[in-house]
């Protein structure tokens, strides 16, 4: 929707038109994620708990009961040194393109980018420009092959072929109302088209 349009005196297309258009930009689910920092454990007072607990003292001779005492013991003591953590992460949209190529690609990228991190390197840096590109590149290909793939399927059907090209041009179907009233709301139909054609 266009709050409000305005242009410079003259009229042209060598000047500058500013507009302000109300968006609203679609909302990303996010979801709950729970992880333990394993790492950060201290490896003697989890020793020392576990040398004084029933288990280790005084284990019973029953196989099913020892079993039971065996994982109560130590869900207790991990989730007193190591405790559940929860944190919200943004579900990230998938592509149709995506594929273990591109994720093969960015795992590479990130490795290279923690490597240069830790060492602080010139080659580790060149690698990690590199890896940067490919992933670039992969995204690009992928995108080209998913597309040109859809289109030699579905090259009888125009309909659906335009409807695949409208998504590369990231088009969508606009449709005009047909009771124009005046010369002012037929202009400000044919503004909506241009901005969507990306002539403005």
């Amino acid at each position: 929707m266009i709050k409000s349009a305005s242009v410079s005196s003259m009229l042209s297309d060598n000047f500058l038109n500013n507009m302000n258009v109300s968006l609203q930009k679609q909302s990303v689910s996010a979801k709950v994620i729970s992880y333990r920092r394993y790492k950060s454990i201290d490896m003697e007072a989890f020793l020392a708990h576990l040398r004084v607990s029933s288990l280790v003292l005084d284990s019973p001779g029953d196989v099913d009961h020892l079993v039971d005492l065996y994982d109560s013991t130590l869900r207790d003591i991990v989730d007193e040194h190591v405790p559940l953590r929860t944190n919200e992460m943004p579900r990230k949209s998938m592509f149709p393109w995506y594929n273990k190529n591109i994720q093969a690609a960015k795992r590479h990228r990130r490795y290279c980018e923690r490597l240069w991190i830790r060492t602080s390197l010139c080659v580790h840096y060149e690698m990690f420009k590199v890896s940067k590109s490919l992933v670039k590149n992969t995204l690009a290909s992928e995108k080209s092959e998913y597309y040109n793939k859809n289109i030699k399927a579905f090259k009888r059907n125009q309909r659906t072929v335009f409807s695949v090209m409208n998504k590369v041009l990231h088009k969508s179907q606009i449709v005009l109302p047909n009771n124009i009233n005046s010369d002012k709301d037929m202009a400000v139909d044919r503004r909506i088209l241009h901005i969507h054609d990306g002539y403005i």
